[in-house]
């Protein structure tokens, strides 16, 4: 878990940068990353800039929408467990959710629910608070695989989940481990 406050820095430090970054239009077709340092790959949408190793995360996916300030964007952060063998995905999910709430005081809960990535149980959590006055959301994929919790955050503003909530989607279903 010595990564935790690192995850809730990487959240800030997407809210800030994804304000002030412009790039051209949307798409729906995809393209496929790949990590072999650690081992997983996902699709995400075609015209996306991909940033890697930056800050805390493995990788960064930022929209190509220059119709707004603000950038939809995904990244994957894995905390590496080993030190913490007894740490449950329950149990790592609920202290999230706390050290959230005490981050941002109008954070707001939507769901919280199981599911698998990867064929692994995993946990999808989504969010809704306000950053600087603007309303955003996010939602945040969760599993534990051989010590390391992968996590796969996506942001958006509240207003415009709809436009991104497909795409995000897709992303979490194609994310496999290996």
């Amino acid at each position: 878990m010595r990564k935790k406050l690192g995850v809730i820095g990487v959240l800030l430090l997407f809210l800030v940068c994804s304000m002030t970054t412009a790039f051209a239009g949307k798409s729906d077709k995809t393209t496929v990353y790949k990590n072999e340092e650690y081992n997983f790959k996902l699709s995400y949408p075609q015209g996306w800039i991909v940033e890697e190793d930056s800050e805390d995360t493995i990788v960064d996916f930022i929209s190509s929408d220059s119709e707004s300030e603000f950038h939809a964007n995904a990244n994957i952060v894995i905390d590496d467990l080993t030190d913490y063998p007894n740490v449950t995905l329950e149990e790592y999910i609920d202290d999230t959710i706390v050290q959230l709430k005490e981050e941002f005081s109008d954070l707001r809960l939507i769901s919280n629910e199981k599911t698998l990535l990867s064929g692994q149980p995993a946990r999808i959590i989504i969010f809704r608070g306000k950053y600087e006055g603007v309303a955003f959301r996010w939602r945040q994929a969760y599993t534990l695989y051989n010590d390391e919790m992968y996590i796969i955050t996506f942001l958006t503003e509240d207003k415009k989940n709809k436009e991104y909530e497909e795409q995000f989607e897709k992303m979490i279903e194609s994310f496999r481990m290996y």
